[in-house]
């Protein structure tokens, strides 16, 4: 059946973090395969001349950027992707 087939328990697991405001790519903080700590900052978003910290709320590791430093994004945009640990 061409149905929708459920979730793997890594699929589950997968976690994104998007741009809370429009702006402009400050810094990337982290490598990939790096694990962060609840309340560890990723990136920072330079939006209207303030930097903005974008933070994990809880320990993931990082798999992959979706962007790189300098690139302009939209509010909502996808800039990183975890995998929730524990």
């Amino acid at each position: 059946g061409a149905g929708s087939k459920p979730k793997t328990d890594a699929e589950k697991r997968i976690r994104k973090i998007l741009a809370l405001a429009p702006g402009r790519i400050h810094a990337l903080l982290r490598h990939p395969g790096e694990v962060l700590e609840p309340r560890a900052r990723a990136c920072m978003l330079e939006s209207t001349g303030i930097l903005v910290p974008h933070a994990v709320p809880v320990s993931v590791r990082l798999l992959e950027w979706k962007v790189v430093p300098g690139e302009v994004v939209e509010a909502g945009r996808e800039l990183a992707v975890f995998e929730l640990l524990g």
